[in-house]
């Protein structure tokens, strides 16, 4: 299954990297080389959703625990995620079924954990940080790019470069949903 799965990635890595190499980023070629290819196959190769099986409404994890009272209601967080999607990532059937919330993280600033679909948003890293939106920006569309590409063996591999930066193009700022109440 893994082999299938890499030599399906492979390809898609090929489309991205021919339409860099001739400047000409063609996004709908890579999106239909990414979501035709990959979730129809991974489909097909699991018998299924590819992580609906694993979907769990966990509160914590190793390194990971969703706050239960957030500063910011995860519901404002949610909407914002699902507005930056929508300019951001142009997919079929829109956003994703998956959460977004903030949390305590140990090591990171934002993650992403593909077996609960959750985002997690480390909400007192962000409270530190001098630009607020824009921060929490960077991390929803850096963790809405892992989205996209997938489960990855390399994290940062050049789809995932291409699928973020073309992202952060898409949407230079974020809307003021929920810190314009700060």
């Amino acid at each position: 299954m893994n082999l299938e799965l890499n030599a399906l990635r492979a390809e898609a890595l090929a489309i991205v990297q021919k339409a860099m190499d001739e400047r000409r980023p063609d996004l709908n070629a890579v999106e239909a080389a990414h979501y035709d290819l990959l979730d129809r196959e991974i489909c097909r190769i699991t018998g299924g959703t590819p992580f609906a099986a694993s979907r769990t409404t966990s509160r914590s994890g190793d390194g990971w625990r969703v706050l239960d009272s957030p500063k910011y209601p995860n519901r404002d967080l949610e909407q914002l995620a699902h507005e930056l999607w929508r300019r951001a990532f142009r997919t079929p059937g829109g956003w994703p079924e998956w959460r977004v919330r903030f949390a305590e993280l140990d090591d990171y600033a934002a993650l992403t954990l593909y077996g609960h679909q959750l985002i997690l948003i480390d909400e007192a890293r962000l409270l530190q940080r001098e630009d607020l939106e824009a921060d929490l920006r960077e991390s929803l569309l850096h963790e809405g790019a892992h989205i996209a590409v997938g489960p990855d063996m390399h994290e940062h591999s050049p789809l995932f470069n291409y699928t973020y930066n073309d992202a952060r193009a898409r949407c230079p700022q974020v809307i003021r949903t929920w810190t314009a109440a700060r």
